[in-house]
Parts: structure tokens; sequence; C-alpha cells
């Protein structure tokens, strides 16, 4: 039987979800999983240190590795997808940059999904991506400060999100390169449904 060395994950925002969220790290490795993933797992940008104390003792009570966390992405059952390019909350963003890169250095986590937020009616493109290159850029020095990357997500489904393939990802980190010098970025082919392109 052929072997390999891929570590697989499950993402406890989307599964286990009959179960409280802080009852899914448990049930992930009761389950045979070792590593999860969630999504922003607080209603807010910036919960009480006791709401995220009690997630960081969940995932290590559980001995399961939290290898993938989102920023804040607003309210995702709404319809919001991200806050990164929406210019009226990004002191929120920048607020939750710091509280993802505590939560980061808590649990050992350096992979951090940022979704890039819906095209807003009556405001132009424009100035969306470049409040989202302020804000990425900002997103990158902050968890760089504990070794982590910055995934940029594109995603095929909802209509008003503007980074549908990974090619409109790409466009956004070369706009990124442009305007701010920052060195080749990494990049990694895959579906537009998963985290597509990594910035540092």
């Amino acid at each position: 039987m052929p072997t390999h060395r891929l570590r697989f994950d499950v993402n406890c925002s989307i599964l286990f979800t009959e179960l409280p969220l802080l009852q899914r790290p448990a049930a992930a490795k009761a389950a045979g999983f070792d590593a999860v993933e969630f999504w922003w797992p607080f209603a807010e940008a910036v919960p009480s240190e006791v709401e995220v104390d009690a997630f960081i003792s969940a995932i290590r009570d559980a001995g399961v590795q939290l290898v993938g966390l989102n920023f804040f992405a607003g309210d995702m059952p709404g319809g919001d997808r991200g806050l990164v390019s929406l210019p009226a909350r990004a002191a929120e963003f920048r607020e939750n940059v710091a509280l993802v890169a505590a939560i980061g250095a808590a649990t050992g986590c350096r992979s951090f999904n940022a979704l890039y937020g819906n095209r807003l009616p009556g405001v132009d493109p424009t100035d969306q991506d470049e409040v989202a290159v302020e804000n990425l850029a900002a997103a990158a020095v902050g968890v760089g400060r504990i070794g982590g990357t910055v995934l940029v997500e594109a995603v095929s489904g909802p209509q008003p999100y503007p980074l549908r393939t990974s090619t409109d990802v790409i466009a956004v980190l070369d706009l990124m390169r442009a305007e701010r010098g920052l060195p080749t970025l990494p990049s990694s082919p895959t579906s537009t449904t998963s985290p597509s392109t990594a910035t540092t």
C-alpha cells in the first residue's frame, strides 16, 4: 500500500457541528485527527480574554495541533466574506491581527487565512483594493513576528466576492509587490475553494 507524508486535518468550524465549538477539537482527536483548523471561532473581532483562553485550552486539552485559523471575516452566515478590503472596517481588521498572532503564538499555529471581503455597492473597487493592500501588509507584519504566513483565499461561490480564481489572488499579490516593495511571494496552485496563495 503506498505511503505518503501528507498530514490530514479537520476544519472544526464546518465538521462536528452537532457539538458546541469547544468540544470539537476533542471530537476530532477521537475520530483520529491530530490536527485541526478553524474559521474565526468568535462572534467579534476581539472577544473577551476568557473566551480566547477557553478556545486555546480546548485545543491543548484535546491534544491536537491548530494548523490553520481564519482572521475575523464578519458575519459569515449573513453573507460577509472578510474585512480585508472594507474601508469602514479597516481598524477592526487591524485589531484582529494582533489577537490572531497571539493565538498563533499560544498554539503553534502559523497559517492564517484572510478572506478578502465582498465588493461594496457605491464604493470604487480600486479604493477597496488599496485598503486590502494596506491590511494584508499589516497582517503579514503582525503574524510575521511569530513566523506566520497570511493565506489569501479565492472563493468561487459568492458573486460579490472578487477573488474567484488563483489568478485573481495573484493580481492582488502583484499589486502588493508593486506598491509595498515586498519580496517575491510564495504561491501554490490549488482549487478555488481553498487558500491558494500566501504572503509573507
